[in-house]
This record gives structure tokens, sequence and C-alpha cells, in this order.
């Protein structure tokens, strides 16, 4: 089949059984050919490939969508997220030396995070690692890969597990525009107040507050750093608000 074939078809996104994806696949690339491979040859091959190549195939598709702005906007702003989940892993020696398992689970466990543009449903940085590492701890590797293609019209989504004082810190910091879900309890100012759009001082930073109804009645808090001149509380004639958008980095 050849290198990059193999590359190709493991990138296929494959639904159906292995064989079948085979044939269909050599069939595409090469419609004169008698006998296709089979997945025990196409298993052997695959496994001669190193998984670095594949990391620098995803970094090239992230560095590549930067290079072309091939982002979709809201407003002028491209709207990115990060998000993270635990996933279980196949039961295996290697792995399970690598990662711990879980109270519940017979098999090992991992954390996962990725930094997506929500609009244009582009992964531009993803992590992996044990279950120990935390969400805000992941985060932080991507926005240092981040830092070096952000602008002033990009605006970046965390849910609710991410706020902290040295996030807001760094992002004010280095001119990052962000939209955070709240927790209660995060700062008594932000809980007591009646208000709905106002603005705080965290850590020395200046912090717009946000306090909404979802539909189904339900209170949500979001704290910011986008002004009001561009986003405003209320939806614009379309019923759109970037606003929404934060309840895309939790689904």
């Amino acid at each position: 089949m050849g290198f990059s074939n193999v590359v190709g078809l493991c990138l296929n996104f494959l639904r159906k059984t292995l064989q079948v994806e085979i044939d269909r696949f050599m069939e595409l690339t090469d419609p004169e050919i008698e006998k296709p491979m089979s997945k025990q040859a196409f298993s052997k091959a695959r496994h001669k490939i190193s998984p670095d190549a594949f990391k620098e195939l995803f970094e090239m598709t992230g560095q590549t969508a930067f290079e072309h702005d091939a982002f979709s906007r809201y407003k002028g702003y491209r709207i990115f997220a990060v998000d993270g989940t635990e996933l279980q892993l196949p039961k295996n020696k290697e792995l399970s030396g690598m990662f711990k398992h879980s109270n519940n689970s017979f098999s090992p466990r991992c954390r996962a995070s990725v930094l997506c543009d929500v609009v244009s449903g582009i992964t531009i940085h993803a992590a992996i690692g044990s279950t120990e590492v935390g969400e805000r701890r992941m985060a932080m590797e991507h926005l240092k890969y981040y830092e070096s293609y952000h602008s002033r019209k990009s605006v970046i989504i965390f849910d609710r597990g991410y706020p902290s004082k040295a996030l807001i810190e760094y992002l004010d910091g280095k001119g990052m525009k962000y939209l955070m879900r709240l927790q209660k309890s995060f700062n008594a100012e932000i809980d007591n107040s009646d208000k709905q759009d106002f603005f705080v001082t965290i850590s020395g930073c200046k912090v717009r507050v946000l306090k909404l109804s979802l539909p189904n009645g339900e209170p949500e808090t979001l704290i910011t750093n986008l002004g009001r001149n561009v986003f405003k509380k209320e939806p614009d004639e379309q019923g759109r608000c970037v606003l929404n958008y934060a309840h895309v980095s939790s689904a």
C-alpha cells in the first residue's frame, strides 16, 4: 500500500469494519487492483510507522490553519474554546504502566484536552496526560502554543472548571481576550451583586461580569475582558450573541 496510503487510511475516520475500509480505500486509489491488502498486513504496516508522524501532521494542520487564516469569524473575531475530558484506554501492560487505573475501572484512564475553533470546527492544539494532571495545567499548554498566533481579534472560551486568578492574570498580561463560565464562591463581590453587567477587579485585572438566565431558568455567570462596545449582553438582530458560545465548550 505504501507509506502515504497507510497514513491516509489511518486518517480517514474509519466507520466500517477494517477490511471493508481497506477494500474501499484501495479501490479508490488503485481501481485496477486485483487483491486488496488484508487487515493483518495493514496492521503490520501501520505498526511500522512512528506515532511521531501523526503528531507532526497534526501540528502542521494547526500551523497551516493559522498561516492561511482558515477561520470563520463572529463580528470579526475568531472564537476558540478549551475543554477537556477523561478517556478510557485499552487494557494492556504498556498503557497500564503509563496511566493509572481509576477506582471503578479495570482499564487505565487518561486526561485529554483540546483548543479548537468552535465556529469552523478546527482543532488547533491537543494534549494528553495522566488524570493527575489538572485541566488548568493542560490549558496552559494550549495557551503557550497559541501565544505566538493569537491576535486582538480572537476570543477564547473556558468552561466553569477553569477560572482562576492565575489564569486571568496570564490572559490579561498577554492581551488575550477570554470568556469564562463561573462557579459560585469564586468571588464574594460577584456572588453578592444584584447587577447583571458590571466590572470587578481580580488580581489587579479589570473583569467584566455578566449574569444571565438560561432558557431553562437556571442562572449563569460569565466573566470576560470583552468590552460593551462590541459585545453587548443582549443578542443582535439575528438573535445571536457571542455569550451563547460559552455553552459550546461544555458540550
